[in-house]
């Protein structure tokens, strides 16, 4: 069980939290606890917990639009080597950069979706989401990467929130 205000585990026989002093109701369950204040404006992207199908799946959303994105390019740089003429070099340039620049963008959008999924999918294993960071180191990122898509989330409360509740598909990964 845990202080329904500063998140501490109590011991079952507490009657109320010796860090913050609050006192523990006689509503307050081991699976379900109301006691977590639900997080309010940008902090919504990063707290609670997610699931792990929920989590995979989400972080495919950047991915294939990225996928998209690159077959556009390689259609637009097949169509320019194809038709290549001096009134179209010009538009073709201007076709190469924004499309590559939209890779950018969504590449970047990329990362940021990805370690705010990972941070709540960190918080229902029930570690810290500084745990993602792991996942960007070349090579060894492997290992913390499966973790977190292997590892089964707990089942009863933790530091970070109740267990992920079953909504949509769109409102878990987006949190809304």
């Amino acid at each position: 069980m845990y202080c329904q205000k500063c998140g501490k585990p109590l011991a079952k026989e507490e009657k109320s939290c010796g860090n913050c002093g609050q006192s523990v109701g006689a509503a307050t369950s081991d699976l379900v606890q109301e006691g977590f204040s639900q997080p309010q404006g940008i902090e919504r992207i990063w707290s609670g917990r997610i699931g792990r199908l929920n989590y995979f799946l989400g972080s495919m959303l950047p991915t294939a639009a990225i996928f998209v994105l690159v077959s556009l390019w390689g259609v637009v740089q097949l169509l320019q080597a194809t038709f290549s003429s001096s009134s179209l070099d010009l538009v073709g340039t201007l076709i190469n950069a924004l499309v590559g620049l939209l890779i950018t963008i969504f590449v970047v959008l990329f990362f940021i979706f990805h370690t705010l999924l990972g941070i709540r999918r960190s918080h229902d294993v029930g570690i810290t989401g500084w745990f993602i960071l792991l996942t960007y180191i070349p090579y060894l990122g492997i290992v913390p990467a499966l973790y977190l898509l292997i590892k089964k989330g707990e089942s009863s409360v933790n530091l970070y929130g109740n267990p992920p509740s079953e909504r949509k598909f769109f409102a878990d990964v987006f949190n809304y």
